[in-house]
């Protein structure tokens, strides 16, 4: 080893070896070309097309190696500081210090040996871990109008080679209203998701409804298709069905302890379904009804009327009786018939034939009595 250079009156300030490795403030260990001994200054910028390292000797948890940014004269400056083996052997973070001239630090961001990335946590367990007090972790921005920014899930799989799924939020550059979509991959050898749901800025869910902005409508939901196989919704309890609607429209309320089919009553039935499907209770009530007037028609029309035996055509064995609607119709008892949406004689309404057997057992009782009084 030999003195190459004497700076000012200190002697000794750079050294080196045989091997013409220099050590600055010290002798060159040898390990290294290039070796300081205590601190440093740069006021420039310091250019290499290799790797700089930065090594300690304390151990994990002691984060000696690394790079310190430092603070200027700013009050509000903070030390940067980027740094291995804080937590354990083989770990990274960067960190910031928490005042100007203070040496204790904050992490920002650390990744663990197995790769796991955590901001705002030192144990994250996922490979990306944000955790954060605020009521937002993470912000994506498109700053053109009406823009679209969102995430894309994608795993492999054996037909495509990917699986996508995706969440999305796009904005309205004229109203400043916004919409979340969320899309998934349904059938095999998909290669891009498709809209599955979507909540408008009215708060309303389209469900099944590409592109729905229907407004005045909580939820809307489109099935896949008009077949007996297939269900626009099913709710259950995890040991019946609850409710569910198929998609050739067929209603079922399930046969739990309080369904209705189970909570029973020996009320007369009041609910009516009408031709375009909507449901309505019936009533008797005056206060529901105009136009009251006497009744006219009687023992002849009952007397021309036809009751039958019948088996429905989707109820089996079963037999019933009671009257066919079309021949209600004929005999001019149409206040009786329920017609569907072509017009045609669909139902009858039984019960409100008791108009019609009063007023002929009226007639009926008047004819007995005039008999009676000969």
């Amino acid at each position: 080893m030999g003195l190459t250079q004497k700076l000012g009156t200190i002697p000794l300030a750079i050294f080196t070896d045989a091997s013409n490795n220099i050590g600055i403030g010290g002798s060159p260990s040898g390990s290294y070309k290039f070796e300081v001994t205590g601190t440093g200054y740069i006021s420039g910028i310091l250019t290499g097309g290799a790797r700089i390292q930065a090594q300690g000797s304390n151990g994990a948890g002691s984060a000696q190696g690394g790079f310190l940014i430092n603070y200027n004269a700013n009050a509000s400056s903070r030390s940067w500081l980027i740094n291995n083996d804080q937590e354990a052997f083989g770990d990274f973070a960067i960190r910031t210090s928490t005042t100007q001239t203070g040496s204790t630090y904050t992490t920002r961001l650390y990744i663990n040996p197995s790769g796991n990335v955590g901001i705002g946590t030192s144990s994250p367990s996922y490979k990306l871990d944000v955790q954060n007090g605020s009521d937002f972790d993470i912000r994506l921005r498109d700053s053109s109008l009406g823009g679209t920014v969102g995430i894309l899930f994608e795993t492999a799989n054996d037909f495509s080679g990917t699986s996508q799924a995706y969440i999305k939020g796009i904005g309205s550059a004229g109203a400043g209203t916004s919409q979340l979509i969320f899309g998934t991959a349904g059938a095999s050898g998909d290669t891009t998701a498709t809209e599955r749901m979507r909540i408008n800025s009215n708060g309303g869910i389209g469900i099944g409804w590409a592109g729905y902005t229907t407004p005045n409508v909580k939820l809307a939901i489109r099935s896949v298709d008009q077949s007996s196989s297939n269900y626009a919704v099913i709710i259950d309890n995890a040991v019946r069905d609850i409710f569910w609607i198929r998609n050739d429209g067929l209603i079922n309320t399930g046969t739990g302890g309080n369904s209705p089919y189970s909570n029973t009553t020996a009320n007369a039935a009041n609910l009516n379904v009408g031709a375009d499907g909507a449901l309505s209770r019936s009533t008797s009530s005056l206060k529901y009804k105009t136009d009251v007037k006497d009744y006219d028609k009687g023992l002849a029309e009952v007397m021309s009327m036809r009751p039958v035996y019948y088996k429905g055509k989707t109820d089996g064995d079963t037999q019933f009786a009671g009257l066919i609607a079309e021949e209600v119709h004929d005999l001019g008892l149409t206040e009786f018939v329920q017609y569907a949406e072509d017009g045609s004689p669909d139902a009858l309404s039984y019960q409100n034939m008791i108009a019609l057997m009063t007023k002929a057992i009226q007639e009926l009782n008047a004819k007995v009595s005039a008999l009676e009084n000969k």
